[in-house]
């Protein structure tokens, strides 16, 4: 290999913490696939409360020092989570007021959260300033 990259991935689910659809399977596998050959491949998803209680399991630790993000001019603290212990470093971004919820993106099937959007543009966001917060800085986003 030529080029060791660092590549960070963001997805909203990921086997085996939250899961409704095959992107779960997908997120797991794909950053896997890219560490086993090599390049420094992690993983952000949201900390939905499932997704935490499975990862506490697991060994999850808590990085000292919150992000603060902003999204319509509301400060969101967010936690930033780190499990090392399954083959792929991964960060849950967790925020109790958008993701201490019973269910992923609504609470049932078929339905949606009102503020998805804003739950999802606080992920992206914090997603984008994780590099800073842990000192790390991605090839590829």
């Amino acid at each position: 290999m030529a080029k060791k990259l660092r590549i960070l991935h963001a997805a909203s689910e990921m086997v085996p913490f939250a899961k409704s659809g095959g992107l779960g399977d997908v997120a797991a596998a794909l950053p896997k696939a890219l560490v086993q050959h090599g390049h420094d491949a992690r993983i952000a998803i949201p900390g939905y409360r499932k997704a935490i209680r499975e990862a506490e399991k697991h060994g999850l630790q808590w990085l000292p020092n919150p992000m603060t993000i902003e999204a319509g001019g509301i400060d969101h603290r967010i936690g930033i989570g780190v499990l090392t212990g399954h083959g792929v470093t991964t960060y849950l971004l967790a925020c109790n007021e958008l993701f201490d919820r019973d269910g992923l993106y609504g609470p049932g099937a078929g339905s949606d959260y009102e503020d998805n959007c804003r739950r999802y543009s606080v992920f992206s966001k914090a997603v984008l300033a994780l590099p800073g917060a842990i000192n790390w800085v991605p090839h590829v986003v």
